[in-house]
């Protein structure tokens, strides 16, 4: 019994240190991101996009540190930037060519940071992958979600579709497995072949 005790006991000691390592490399991960802040951009804000990164696997914030991207936070209306939903006082921009991925505008603390930076990263997540958007894999899932005449994502391009659902697929799981199952399992197959975890919203 004393055993068994001491067991439990060592595990709970093991577990306990597994999350404050785990809790302190994330934190230390936020804090390399490569970041261009404007001293007008409020602390809301800069809270909204880190817990955007929180949401995904550790290795997309690794990758978008080793790969040389930086993050830029604004204040700015940027009307040649895109929006998320109806919120257009938050709007962002993604520049292959030079790295950078950039969140603007006067933000609403209701999340809409946060969505409009999940949608951006989703875009660095495609860009990651050598452009799984364009992939038959999720050829055959556009075609299929083009079929449906009210669809609530973003079927202007393969891209945009792209980002559009894995940030449903992050930030509402449930909803999109509710909504079209097939696109949920779409991505939990891919976070499978890729040995990603993400923690959901």
């Amino acid at each position: 019994m004393k055993k068994l005790r001491y067991c439990l006991l060592l595990n709970f000691v093991l577990l306990a240190i597994w999350l404050v390592a785990s809790k302190t490399n994330k934190e230390k991960r936020l804090l390399e991101l490569p970041m261009q802040v404007t001293e007008d951009v409020p602390e809301e804000m800069l809270q909204e996009v880190k817990a955007a990164f929180e949401l995904f696997p550790a290795e997309v914030t690794e990758a978008f540190i080793e790969h040389g991207w930086t993050l830029v936070l604004l204040t700015e209306q940027r009307e040649d930037f895109e929006q998320v939903g109806l919120d257009s006082s938050v709007t962002g921009a993604i520049n292959y060519a030079e790295k950078v991925l950039t969140v603007s505008g006067s933000p609403k603390y209701d999340g809409g940071v946060k969505r409009l930076t999940v949608h951006e990263i989703s875009h660095f997540v495609d860009w990651l992958l050598s452009w799984e958007s364009v992939s038959e894999e999720f050829a055959l899932v556009y075609c299929l979600c083009r079929e449906h005449k009210e669809f609530p994502y973003d079927t202007s391009t393969k891209e945009e579709l792209f980002a559009d659902t894995l940030s449903a697929y992050i930030l509402e799981p449930e909803h999109l497995y509710n909504l079209y199952p097939e696109l949920y399992e779409y991505f939990r197959l891919l976070f499978v072949k890729k040995g990603w975890k993400h923690e959901t919203n």
